[in-house]
């Protein structure tokens, strides 16, 4: 850990027969808290991040009670990167936590005949080996709800040539006027 102070660890898992599940656990580990930083809204500007370029376009502003596509697209020394490998069995992985700390969604790359939000570990076909051929990019679309607004902080996560990239991203979300989220966002 960085700094003492408390922690919250949240465990994404999918028991069989059960569904996704998120159990967050906090830890409090000894020696003094780093200072407090706001997260300021950054998902405008691209990303930098070990020489790739990563930019996020959202289609608009982000708002409560209906699906949103986030959509990554990755370039290297400023050319598009289309060959992009399956990490953990999906071709990224999308985790976004609002600042409160009471919202959490994890999310896969959105694919023909997938329903919006993603899938969870542990459905058909996300634990089958990845053929060895799969490529993907430079564009990696993602839905996600969101039921609450607020100040949300996304990471998402891209294998390139067997390293894993991993982007972060704050954004705002507003309050919509869309049907109410489904439970488990």
């Amino acid at each position: 850990f960085p700094a003492g102070g408390e922690y919250t660890l949240f465990h994404d898992f999918t028991p069989k027969d059960v569904g996704m599940q998120v159990v967050p656990v906090t830890l409090k580990v000894e020696g003094a808290p780093a200072a407090p930083v706001a997260l300021k809204a950054d998902s405008d500007k691209p990303k930098t991040v070990d020489g790739y370029t990563v930019t996020l376009n959202t289609g608009g502003p982000v708002t409560t009670g209906k699906p949103t596509t986030m959509s990554y697209t990755i370039a290297k020394d400023g050319k598009p990167v289309s060959d992009l490998t399956p990490y953990l069995g999906a071709m990224g992985h999308l985790v976004i936590m609002s600042q409160d700390l009471k919202e959490f969604v994890h999310s896969h790359p959105h694919e023909e005949g997938e329903e919006a939000g993603g899938h969870a570990h542990g459905e058909p076909g996300h634990d089958a080996k990845p053929h060895a051929a799969e490529k993907g990019g430079p564009d990696v679309h993602f839905h996600a709800r969101f039921e609450a607004p607020g100040i949300y902080k996304g990471w998402g996560q891209f294998q390139h040539k067997g390293k894993v990239l991993t982007v972060p991203v704050v954004f705002e979300v507003k309050e919509g006027h869309g049907a109410p989220a489904k439970e488990g966002g």
